[in-house]
């Protein structure tokens, strides 16, 4: 075993809210809301409605009031979770894969749920499935032709065909809540084998209008766009499934961080796989295409500076805490309970560390690694999906037993040169992280 590799049983997480899996980062939204509902500033338009969904997403902690509501909004939460679980199981068996349908792992059918978020509703109407001509529903043809790229994607670089192993492939959901800045993963509740069914849920962001049937719009200065138009977005949501299926990998803490970085690795790389761009081409920014999309260069996460993504505390937003936390060094590590422990702003970490790795191999060993899914990608995926030194990736595998696993992979499991090796290794230490 490498040194710093360590690994635990494999243990889910018990965390109810776990098996909701958010892409956009809470604390930016947070930040949006505190200013949205503090402020009357005209560069924060909201469109009717947009404000009490931030609202939903700025709610007070550390009083009473909202440590007493904890206990009831979690029970509240697990009755939510199993009747979405139980429809989308009822759906499933109303309209099963069929039999001739050569690769069941990657079958898609998209759903409509028409701007509303009760469990009983789940999972909407069904628009368009494998094979189908396009809809007239634009947010139903991007989330298709985004989970269609996906499966591409995996079979084409690491020749799987089935990421979510055990589980049915996921239904793809749009038009999820009124404004509902984000989209997420369904995990089945209770996750016991009973019932396999998961789920792509998108809500429209600031993009469409509820109110008059889903016209595009131009509100909050074009903040969030629609969340099923992002490839990146629908990838790493994709990928948190890929991730539970094989080890049911925790969301919080650690764990969470070294989730959060993987989905956002597979996503960006799916992305550049897509557009055909090299590590050198490619713009290595999350979710560019959605917040502030007409502000060339602003994005939710960066991989090449983490923590340089967005600054909208400046003009025309003006959103008081409102630019990029991510940390890119492990002496900036924040702890606490934020964010779940930091998992989005931690993982600048890793995503600094995949990009230092993808862009030294491909500047050391020429045109061949141009791509990052080659060589840097297989050290990932090898990392996560294979044994190394026996072990499987643990449920609460941490930050550096993940970094430690990367170098295992690409040394022992791989068998890569000792220049690959040592590039691995220096990309790490780059950002505070010892292996081998």
């Amino acid at each position: 075993m490498e040194q710093n590799e360590t690994c635990s049983p494999d243990q889910g997480s018990t965390d109810v809210l776990g098996h909701r899996c958010l892409f956009t980062p809470p604390h930016l939204v947070n930040a949006i809301a505190q200013s949205a509902i503090s402020t009357s500033a005209d560069s924060l338009t909201l469109a009717p409605g947009a404000i009490q969904q931030l609202q939903t997403f700025s709610t007070p902690s550390g009083n009473s009031q909202a440590e007493s509501d904890a206990a009831y909004e979690d029970e509240l939460r697990k009755q939510e979770l199993l009747e979405i679980s139980s429809q989308l199981a009822r759906a499933a068996e109303e309209d099963p894969i069929p039999s001739e349908f050569t690769n069941p792992g990657t079958y898609r059918k998209v759903y409509n749920l028409q701007f509303t978020k009760h469990p009983s509703s789940f999972p909407g109407s069904l628009w368009r499935k494998e094979n189908d001509p396009r809809s007239d529903d634009e947010a139903v043809n991007s989330l298709y032709d985004s989970m269609g790229v996906v499966y591409k994607f995996f079979s084409v670089a690491f020749n799987d065909n089935n990421i979510f192993r055990t589980y049915t492939p996921p239904v793809g959901i749009v038009h999820y809540d009124f404004y509902f800045p984000g989209a997420f993963f369904h995990i089945p509740y209770p996750d016991d084998g009973t019932n396999r069914h998961t789920a792509i849920i998108c809500g429209d962001g600031w993009a469409n209008d509820p109110w008059n049937n889903g016209a595009s719009l131009k509100n909050f200065n074009g903040l969030f766009g629609n969340f099923a138009a992002s490839l990146e977005v629908v990838a790493h949501e994709m990928v948190h499934g890929f991730l539970h299926a094989v080890c049911k990998l925790k969301l919080d803490k650690e764990p969470g961080v070294v989730n959060e970085h993987l989905a956002d690795v597979f996503g960006i790389m799916c992305e550049q796989f897509s557009k055909d761009q090299t590590v050198f081409t490619a713009d290595w920014l999350v979710g560019e295409d959605l917040i502030a999309p007409d502000w060339k260069g602003v994005a939710f996460r960066s991989f090449k500076a983490p923590g340089t993504a967005y600054r909208l505390s400046k003009e025309p937003f003006k959103v008081q805490d409102g630019d990029d936390a991510q940390v890119a060094h492990m002496d900036e590590y924040l702890k606490g309970e934020q964010d779940k422990g930091g998992v989005h702003i931690n993982s600048g970490i890793l995503n600094k560390a995949f990009f230092l790795v993808a862009t030294r191999l491909a500047e050391t060993l020429g045109e061949k690694y141009k791509y990052s899914w080659t060589l840097a990608g297989k050290i990932w995926y090898t990392a996560f999906t294979a044994e190394l030194s026996t072990m499987k990736m643990a449920a609460d595998c941490d930050v550096r037993t993940w970094a430690a696993r990367t170098y295992s992979a690409a040394k022992r499991k791989l068998k890569l040169e000792k220049e690959v090796c040592e590039i691995v290794k220096g990309a790490w230490g780059d950002v505070g992280i010892t292996v081998g």
